[in-house]
């Protein structure tokens, strides 16, 4: 691992939201949560739920909370 903020899977010339949309269709129906994005992108807490409500504001996501062990993740 390079570290927490890892900036390998990140292209340059594509926008983040379009990268978004890419991993989340690598990740099929079960989609991903927060967390995942920000590993796969090397985004801050900040960023990564920057990205993603600009995404949902699309219209063509939405999220969803799933019940993991005493937390609930949105997905």
């Amino acid at each position: 691992c390079l570290g927490y903020l890892d900036f390998s899977r990140r292209l340059i010339n594509r926008s983040l939201v379009h990268q978004t949309f890419d991993y989340l269709l690598d990740c099929g129906p079960e989609g991903f949560s927060h967390t995942q994005l920000m590993q796969h992108l090397g985004l801050s807490r900040l960023d990564a739920r920057t990205v993603l409500r600009k995404v949902e504001k699309s219209g063509e996501t939405a999220s969803v909370h799933v019940d993991v062990g005493k937390q609930r993740s949105q997905r």
